[in-house]
């Protein structure tokens, strides 16, 4: 016998007629049965499984006494009655049943043949009569009901249901949502998942059999150790588990990320947990989730409570596209502005970036390349490259990269701004963390979040070395690795990362710009496809006269960008949307110019760049999709194949790197590519490891402290003296 049962037969045995306090009937039902759990818990199952039923009623707050259904369930239990299903249940059943035979007989009946689950659709059934409010006011009877008459009606055998909130009468924002008001109603919350738990199991009820005489007792479970029955009729006190009601829960937070005020947790509890579910309360996702609001407390004194939504229904929410809310007339604009433009379209387009920004024309548009992005690379019906073009921005500070990053984030659809030097571990990429009960949760950072769009990493050169790993593995792959226990999980990360960063010291005209290029990040450097490198303002005359024409009132109107945000965001979308071919006008330039470059590298002996320029193919091949895209058009053209030449080279130019030189690598991305070509648990000789970096021009100072770093980090061990392992 389950817990709630249990005290509403003594409830009515011994109080039938009266009103308790809460407090009155824990002691009452401490003192009459041994009762040993807390007074929160007791309070708990009086509110949930006994109140909300409508088994108890509320005279006055924190008040209760037994009601005339109350009394009827507590004799059907004990066998001495029978117990009157109320007429509003009854009235209700019927009704779902007629409707159901008559207007889903047949997919109910197609249900129970294929064991596929029968959705219970709020909506259908509200058009037909007043349905919703009876799943208001009790959401978890109405499913009951509706179950039993969908079974009812089926002629194949039992059926599982399933709840399909498909109204709008219980939307509610999630701060909304955890108002106290609104403990014990329905609410429908949309949000993004931040974490979600490991699958456990939480035991409903037992049954004991006693030692002595065999008799077996079902208790209810109501706390985490489990509980046997005080006492045996026989008089013994010794019980045995023979058997576990057990179900599957998953926890989540739902909301908007890192915001503490605008998130819920929730608890989905099944018999048996989906992989289809799973995979939806994934971090990262967003979800659209109705259920009942709970309570609970947070610390063991029960004052304080947290609220929490009881899962009933989820669906998985697509990424909202700004073409499905422009009207006809802003799209014709758009339009209308690109065809005027041609190819002067995308510096437009870069020009309305940050449009306060006026001394950063190249650094703008090579963001603009990302945010544009490139055609997706196919090959035998499969996608190898989602055409992803990252970006990074390096400078001195103060040249305006955090307003370039920002601006992104106000304007487009599914774009998150993060600074490395504060968001890092969980805020930037991902982790998998143990949570109060021991058990592991994986909790989503802003990568995870900017799946599919774009992540805007500022402070780049202040990034840790683990999320740089991370973010690493992400930009090729597009998930992130996430070590959980003794597995390994990966989730969702496929965002277009654009970064800033600042030298590691002040750069002038004429410096080498790799010799100040942050050390602890280069290794993350050869996956972006752009790299432009800032000294100083790139128009100085202009910058002057752009701030103070901000203070001239007939200034102003003339320096509006050509694109305002919107039009930039149904711009990006428009261009998006195009998948161009490479024709082969472009693709007879861009070898062209590779097999010119190739000539001009084996001619000053520079072998590197012959093997490394395989790389730069798919770079110019995104680059030239993309100046199609901006001109929205379907089909490149030799011009496109062109100008991404010239931006590539540009790049390439802010760095230092001229015709048919290699990519100037770190000592710390030699030093990397050493250890790269370690297998996981592979064990060598330390002098070995050492001497192939200096082989490979990394000066034997450096090498040393290079390797005493990867020690520390975890990323070699010393099983024994003098040799390293790869972990």
């Amino acid at each position: 016998m389950k817990r709630w049962q249990e005290i509403l037969l003594w409830w009515e045995e011994e109080h039938r007629d009266e009103t308790l306090t809460l407090a009155e009937a824990y002691d009452q039902y401490r003192e009459d049965t041994g009762y040993d759990n807390e007074k929160i818990t007791f309070g708990n199952t009086l509110r949930r499984d006994l109140a909300e039923k409508g088994l108890l009623d509320r005279p006055a707050q924190g008040q209760y006494r037994l009601n005339e259904r109350g009394g009827n369930k507590a004799r059907n239990l004990r066998g001495d009655g029978q117990e009157a299903e109320p007429a509003s249940h009854r009235e209700l059943r019927e009704g779902l049943e007629a409707f159901y035979r008559e207007n889903r007989q047949d997919d109910i009946n197609q249900a129970a043949a294929t064991g596929e689950p029968f959705n219970i659709k709020i909506g259908e059934l509200d058009r037909a009569g007043q349905y919703a409010d009876s799943f208001e006011e009790q959401p978890e009877t109405f499913l009951e009901l509706a179950a039993d008459a969908v079974n009812t009606v089926s002629d194949g055998g039992a059926v599982n249901v399933r709840l399909d909130a498909d109204v709008d009468y219980w939307d509610k924002p999630v701060v909304a949502a955890k108002s106290g008001e609104n403990i014990g109603n329905p609410v429908t919350v949309t949000g993004t998942v931040e974490w979600s738990s490991e699958i456990n199991h939480e035991i409903l009820s037992a049954t004991f059999e006693c030692t002595a005489c065999g008799n077996t007792v079902e208790k209810e479970q109501d706390t985490h150790s489990l509980k046997s029955p005080y006492k045996c009729d026989c008089g013994n006190r010794k019980f045995e588990a023979v058997e576990r009601d057990v179900t599957d829960v998953l926890e989540a937070s739902i909301g908007e990320f890192q915001e503490e005020t605008k998130k819920i947790r929730c608890v989905f509890r099944t018999e048996t947990l989906t992989q289809e579910a799973e995979r939806a309360f994934s971090p990262g996702n967003e979800l659209r989730i109705t259920g009942v609001v709970r309570n609970e407390p947070i610390a063991r004194d029960g004052k304080k409570l947290e609220p929490y939504l009881e899962v009933l229904a989820f669906d998985q929410v697509g990424e909202q596209n700004i073409l499905d809310t422009a009207t006809r007339e802003e799209l014709e604009r758009v339009r209308s502005k690109v065809k005027q433009y041609g190819r002067e379209a995308f510096d437009k387009f870069a020009a309305s970036i940050a449009p306060n920004i006026v001394e950063s024309t190249a650094a703008k548009r090579m963001v603009a390349a990302s945010l544009l992005g490139g055609a997706p690379k196919i090959i035998q019906g499969e996608e190898v490259d989602d055409g992803r073009i990252h970006a990074f921005l390096l400078s001195n500070p103060g040249l305006g990269k955090s307003d370039i990053l920002e601006f992104n984030e106000k304007t487009f659809g599914k774009a998150f701004y993060a600074s490395a030097d504060s968001a890092t571990g969980t805020g930037l990429t991902a982790t998998a963390e143990k949570s109060g009960d021991g058990s592991w949760r994986l909790v989503a950072g802003k990568l995870v979040f900017a799946d599919g769009g774009i992540l805007a990493v500022d402070e780049f050169s202040d990034m840790n070395a683990d999320d740089a790993k991370k973010l690493r593995t992400a930009m090729s792959r597009g998930t992130i690795p996430v070590d959980k226990a003794s597995e390994r999980a990966d989730l969702p990360g496929a965002a277009t990362v654009v970064a800033a960063g600042n030298y590691d010291e002040y750069v002038e005209e004429g410096d080498e710009v790799e010799e100040n290029m942050p050390e602890h990040v280069a290794s993350v450097l050869d996956r972006f496809d752009l790299i432009y490198a800032m000294r100083s303002p790139e128009d100085k005359q202009d910058v002057g006269e752009a701030v103070f024409d901000g203070f001239r009132e007939e200034n102003r109107a003339l320096s509006d960008p050509e694109f305002d945000k919107r039009e930039l965001a149904i711009y990006r979308n428009l261009a998006r949307d195009l998948n161009p071919d490479l024709s082969d006008a472009s693709t007879e330039l861009l070898n062209a110019w590779m097999g010119g470059q190739r000539q001009i590298a084996k001619s000053r002996g520079n072998e590197i760049f012959v093997t490394d320029s395989n790389r730069y193919f798919d770079t110019l091949a995104k680059l030239t999709t993309m100046f199609a895209r901006s001109r929205l058009s379907d089909t490149t053209t030799e011009e496109d194949a062109r100008r991404a030449v010239e931006l590539l080279v540009e790049c390439r130019r802010s760095r230092g790197v001229m015709e048919g030189e290699a990519e100037r690598t770190t000592n710390s991305e030699k030093a990397e590519d050493v250890l790269d070509d370690m297998e996981a648990g592979e064990t060598r000789e330390k002098y070995e490891v050492l001497q192939e970096m200096q082989e490979r021009g990394v000066p034997e100072n450096w090498a040393e402290t290079f390797m005493e770093e990867r020690i520390r980090d975890g990323t070699l061990s010393e099983p024994v003296q003098g040799k390293v392992q790869k972990v």
